[in-house]
């Protein structure tokens, strides 16, 4: 599988009514085992619902995009206060009628942290399920969440808007402890094999999954599966060090940075 980095203004990020386009990002996810059972089940109701699932007023549930934002040095993630949840999370939203979900996530990861020049990462990196409730009609129901990394570039400053109350960069191991969600650090676990760069820029291919704090396997079981999870990052991860950098990880980090096949 080839990975992807993607800007703004890339076609292959244009919106979509197809739901076949959200079912080819949920199909080709690199996520944890653990979240099969999440993949499965939004692809049956996409299954059921069709084009709709990415309608905000499908019930029981509906698509949403989200993105963990890291800097461009790969050591820091932005996190944003959600006004009305008055929690930290990260960068997403509904996707409004869009399958593109890569498109949907950075689209919500630029309007929320006002940070031009970002970048998503295709495939998506984790399925999430979690119910919310807006206090409106459609009372609680469920976000079906399709996770994607987001790259800033060099230099980037963060402007939030109405749907927060602050941002903040907090480094990985800081994370654990501003986060009150075990999904985020699941997601952070997924996508910090994909941050793995040096003060160079040069791709990093040694395994850095090991995140003080954010957990780590304990049972036998679990460290199996999590290996395994590890190897296909790993795969990934070594299709963005060869992709061709005039077309991809040269445009985020800088045609002055220096890279290894």
């Amino acid at each position: 599988m080839t990975a992807l980095w993607l800007s703004s203004g890339d076609p292959r990020l244009s919106s979509s009514r197809d739901p076949e386009v959200s079912r080819r990002s949920l199909e080709e996810a690199v996520i944890d085992p653990a979240q099969e059972a999440d993949r499965a089940r939004v692809l049956e109701l996409l299954d059921t619902h069709g084009a709709a699932l990415a309608d905000r007023t499908t019930a029981p549930g509906h698509l949403t995009g989200s993105a963990l934002v890291v800097d461009s040095e790969g050591e820091r993630v932005l996190l944003m206060l959600h006004a009305k949840l008055r929690r930290w999370l990260q960068p997403g939203g509904h996707a409004d009628g869009d399958h593109r979900l890569a498109g949907v996530a950075l689209r919500e990861a630029t309007e929320e942290t006002g940070i031009t020049g970002l970048r998503v990462l295709v495939p998506a990196v984790d399925v999430d399920i979690h119910p919310v409730d807006h206090r409106d009609a459609l009372g609680e129901h469920l976000h079906l969440d399709v996770r994607f990394v987001v790259v800033a570039p060099p230099g980037a400053v963060e402007v939030g808007n109405h749907e927060s109350l602050g941002l903040r960069w907090v480094t990985w191991d800081e994370l654990p402890d501003a986060v009150d969600e075990e999904g985020i650090l699941r997601l952070a676990r997924s996508a910090h094999p994909f941050c793995s760069f040096d003060h160079t820029g040069r791709c990093d291919r040694t395994n850095r999954t090991g995140l003080t704090g954010v957990g780590q396997p304990t049972s036998p079981g679990t460290a199996q599966l999590s290996m395994r999870f590890t190897m296909a990052k790993a795969s990934i991860a070594r299709e963005i060090c060869r992709f061709d950098l005039s077309d991809s990880v040269n445009r985020v980090f800088g045609s002055s940075r220096s890279w290894s096949a």
